[in-house]
């Protein structure tokens, strides 16, 4: 598990209760992002309240098949590679569906491209607002 959050410690005794302490990384707030997608071979969101969830669309980008709780906003999905589940369904099915897409990667970045998430077109697009705001209003 990357990250932390409000949920963080019921997650850690839930792990305890089950014996599953040899089984869960808790990997806290990480820099190298990419690093830890690149060794994934599933990506899954279970959120209870997500906006657009950038995350998704990074781990799409590298090529991972996603499987996030229909709170996510589902224009997340910029390849087509999610799979959204309800977290009301049991564990069991959730890990049948992370099972059965397991080897399902592909190369999202040029799709995630596509759909306009591009550093580089964005920084750029960005700087001809900016420049444009101050030549209206500054001259």
């Amino acid at each position: 598990m990357v990250g932390v959050g409000d949920l963080q410690a019921s997650i850690k005794n839930m792990v305890v209760n089950k014996g599953l302490e040899k089984n869960v990384i808790f990997a806290g707030l990480r820099s190298d992002i990419p690093n830890l997608l690149s060794a994934m071979d599933v990506f899954l969101l279970p959120s209870l309240y997500e906006g657009l969830g950038i995350v998704l669309i990074e781990a799409q980008a590298n090529g991972l098949q996603c499987i996030a709780s229909d709170t996510v906003a589902k224009e997340a999905d910029v390849t087509e590679r999610i799979k959204f589940i309800s977290l009301d369904t049991s564990a069991k099915k959730w890990s049948d569906v992370v099972l059965a897409n397991i080897d399902r990667y592909s190369n999202g970045a040029e799709k995630v491209k596509e759909k306009g998430f591009e550093i580089g077109k964005i920084a750029k697009e960005m700087q001809s607002f900016y420049v444009d705001a101050y030549k209206k209003w500054c001259n």
